[in-house]
């Protein structure tokens, strides 16, 4: 950050100034993840400089990060899932892994599951997530 915006004061540093430390950045091939980062950086100074009264407002809040590429999500086929199960079959595990496949929740989320959450009624699993989510419904293939 130094080589490209440290011999200006920090009142004079503006939006398009930014833009071009990006543009500078991914000339250099940092990752977008990196510049990121640095923007983070950044905007915690700015928003320092703002408090403290230094600036009159965060030159990088009307600056857009860089994107981050988009990963391509595998899944596993049928065959593979059904792999896993019978390797599985008798480990303590199972219907944990096997709930994580079939419902698409979250370790975290199946972790958080409680006795009133599963309905062996209607066959669904509620899934409330961690303590502050919203409650979402799961239902089985032959609900």
């Amino acid at each position: 950050i130094i080589p490209y915006l440290g011999k200006i004061k920090i009142k004079n540093i503006r939006p398009l100034q930014l833009i071009s430390l990006y543009s500078t950045l991914e000339s250099i091939s940092l990752s977008p993840k990196s510049i990121r980062h640095i923007r983070s950086c950044l905007n915690l100074a700015f928003r320092h400089a703002v408090e403290w009264g230094y600036i009159d407002s965060n030159p990088i809040s009307v600056v857009k990060p860089p994107r981050l590429p988009v990963k391509e999500k595998h899944t596993l086929t049928d065959k593979q899932l059904a792999l896993i199960f019978e390797e599985l079959k008798d480990h303590e595990s199972y219907i944990v892994f096997y709930t994580l496949a079939m419902t698409g929740a979250r370790a975290g989320e199946i972790a958080n599951l409680k006795l009133k959450d599963i309905d062996l009624v209607n066959k669904c699993i509620y899934i409330t997530g961690y303590e502050d989510e919203n409650e979402k419904v799961v239902k089985t293939a032959s609900s």
